[in-house]
């Protein structure tokens, strides 16, 4: 027995139909364009485990004082970045995190400026792909 598209669709909620996931694989300069055009984030060496590792406890600051909250003074801008910063802590955290749980891919990023465009992928079987090879070793038999 085995988990399916379906299993995904209908345990996570995701999306199947859509353009395929492929990832990016973007130039550290890229990457730290993204990252901050995004989310608002300018990234360091201590943020990261390889370069394209990005470390997913930095998403969530154990300091209060560290922690953003929203304000009704932001621009549309400042809430778009906001919005996209839960959408990658959500999608780093529980969809696409590495086997040690300590680390999510960059590569993904960039799609997070147009969230039109992100909607219109199977993300179901993005985290699909992902479990396969992070969690069984290998995407088919």
């Amino acid at each position: 027995m085995g988990i399916t598209l379906q299993d995904v669709e209908c345990l996570l909620g995701l999306p199947i139909n859509g353009f395929a996931f492929l990832g990016l694989r973007r130039t550290v300069d890229e990457r730290d364009h993204d990252f901050l055009h995004a989310l608002n984030w300018t990234l360091l060496d201590e943020h990261l485990g390889r370069p394209d590792q990005f470390k997913i406890k930095e998403l969530f600051p154990r300091n209060p004082e560290q922690q953003v909250q929203p304000n009704a003074g932001w621009t549309n801008r400042e809430v778009e970045q906001y919005t996209a910063r839960v959408i990658y802590g959500y999608l780093a955290g529980l969809l696409f995190p590495d086997s040690s749980g300590r680390f999510a891919p960059t590569d993904f990023v960039s799609y997070l400026g147009d969230f039109d465009t992100i909607a219109n992928f199977s993300w179901g079987s993005a985290v699909l792909q992902d479990y396969l090879v992070v969690y069984v070793g290998h995407p088919f038999e």
